[in-house]
């Protein structure tokens, strides 16, 4: 069967595909929300708040080397199912070819920057890791070498989702996420320490990416690694889009990072473990709204082939509608009842209630948009926010790390400076540029994306806030149920609101199947 006749009566686009390929990538991404509410309550019992504190500090080093990426994943993702969509296989293994060959290259000076920063690390760090200098030394060792060979063969991730086959690779990555877990309780449990679980981290993910390596060719069939292909033109184009993907992808991430690093300087490691945990639930929630704005990226740009403007818009605002509802669930709560989770998972010295409100109130703009977001950058639209983004959390870092060195360094003064540029760039700025590039009135867009999820909410918000009031002395039971009663009303608003209705005759179909 030729490679153009192989793709008929096949969705090349992934467009029917949307919803199974969301859920398939949330029901993956469970194993990490678990594993990270488990993973640093274990730290903090058998090896202290201080280790858990050294820990975050390593995953802050390798989160600067993730720059050496250049953005190539996503440009994998794009242009493969754009070319795929196209029949444009030979540009599809020029692509692919290319970007394995710059990411190996990238890959072997990560490795020499990670041994270099082993031995760095006595001499720039030693009187702020509190006696964990060489703990570090190790945590960021394995770890930046685990994430060199992560970036070696980062290249097949790109080509499985370009082709649409979200469940093999949240299968992949679920599946070895619970190995190394499980390894790393076992080492902690046996009486290791720091260095012990950053190397079996070190090996799990190598064991990860070799698999991936090995079943991309079979589930792939057009994917051929052809050095004749590769050139100067394929890295140009992949560079142009992956630049700016890496900037709207990196700049975030470094700019906690930074702020981690001040935050551990001036007021420890017990303190950065502080400040961390709640950053990490709204990045479990920031993350489950990108599995979902992922898989819109080569199902935009195949659309996007056929020129087909009133598709990509009606598109949007189903993406931009359901975002807004699925961030509202998840944040409300977190604003009600964070403190409450926070007492219960790690105890009550990580519960800091100006934080945690802070956080969910200044996040939702950010994190609802992200479908919105990543629909640009499948239309290879992305640039203007990329660049407006960096200018933004380069001039907060400056004005704001000076300012908190004078007055006095506090978590959520520290958080300040992460949220504001987040919210004007990806919470302001993204709806504006969204609106423009496909010619829709900005207040249409805000009235189909958060018209209906906002009304669904108050009531939802309403019966969380009234439960918690009227059982204050018995805040985990509050929480439960909160969770019940709120789940319930929300289920209602959204019946009558929000599904549409192929998605309720499922439901209904289900009832009598379960009665049975």
């Amino acid at each position: 069967m030729s490679e153009s006749n192989s793709q008929k009566g096949s969705d090349v686009t992934g467009r029917q595909s949307l919803l199974k390929n969301t859920l398939v990538s949330w029901a993956g991404h469970l194993v990490f929300i678990i594993a990270g509410f488990i993973m640093p309550r274990i730290i903090d019992d058998t090896i202290g708040q201080s280790a858990l504190g050294i820990w975050d500090f390593g995953w802050s080093i390798v989160s600067y080397l993730r720059i050496s990426g250049l953005g190539f994943t996503s440009s994998v993702t794009r242009y493969v199912g754009t070319y795929r969509a196209a029949g444009e296989f030979d540009k599809l293994r020029g692509a692919v070819t290319t970007v394995a060959f710059i990411q190996v290259c990238m890959a072997l000076l990560v490795a020499t920057a990670v041994i270099g920063l082993y031995f760095l690390l006595p001499t720039q760090f030693a009187d702020k890791l509190a006696g964990h200098t060489e703990e570090a030394q190790w945590v960021v060792l394995f770890l930046g070498l685990g994430f060199s060979f992560e970036l070696a063969l980062q290249t097949s991730r790109g080509v499985i989702t370009g082709y649409h086959k979200w469940g093999l690779q949240n299968g992949i990555a679920s599946g070895f996420y619970t190995l190394n877990v499980i390894c790393m309780i076992i080492a902690l449990k046996l009486g290791g320490g720091l260095k012990e679980i950053a190397m079996v981290y070190f090996i799990v993910t190598l064991m990860a990416e070799l698999t991936r390596v090995t079943v991309v060719f079979k589930v792939c069939p057009e994917m051929r690694i052809a050095p004749k292909l590769a050139s100067m033109a394929h890295a140009r184009t992949m560079f142009n889009f992956g630049g700016k993907t890496l900037i709207t992808d990196l700049v975030p991430i470094l700019s906690i990072q930074t702020v981690y690093i001040f935050l551990l300087s001036n007021l420890g490691p017990a303190s950065l473990a502080v400040f961390a945990r709640p950053f990490s639930l709204i990045r479990h929630v920031e993350t489950f709204m990108k599995k979902f704005a992922h898989v819109l990226v080569p199902t935009v740009g195949a659309v996007q082939q056929s020129g087909k403007l009133k598709e990509l818009q009606d598109l949007l605002f189903s993406a931009a509608k359901y975002a807004a509802a699925l961030a509202l669930t998840m944040m409300i709560p977190f604003v009600v009842f964070g403190d409450v989770l926070m007492q219960v998972w790690m105890g009550s010295d990580y519960v800091n209630i100006p934080l945690i409100v802070l956080l969910g109130c200044g996040f939702f703009l950010p994190i609802s948009q992200q479908p919105s977001f990543r629909f640009l950058m499948g239309m290879n639209e992305h640039g203007y926010i990329a660049m407006r983004a960096a200018l933004a959390f380069v001039a907060s870092l400056s004005i704001g790390i000076p300012i908190l060195n004078s007055i006095g360094w506090s978590l959520d003064r520290a958080a300040w400076i992460v949220l504001v540029p987040e919210l004007l760039a990806y919470g302001i700025l993204v709806p504006i540029h969204a609106s423009r590039v496909l010619q829709i009135p900005l207040w249409r867009y805000l009235h189909r994306a958060f018209g209906v999820p906002l009304l669904c909410a108050l009531p939802y918000l309403l019966t969380l806030l009234g439960i918690k009031m009227a059982m204050p002395e018995s805040p985990v039971s509050a929480m439960g149920y909160g969770a019940l009663a709120g789940g319930l009303v929300l289920f209602v608003m959204f019946w009558l609101l929000l599904f549409p209705e192929k998605v309720k005759r499922k439901f209904q179909k289900l009832i009598p199947t379960a009665a049975r």
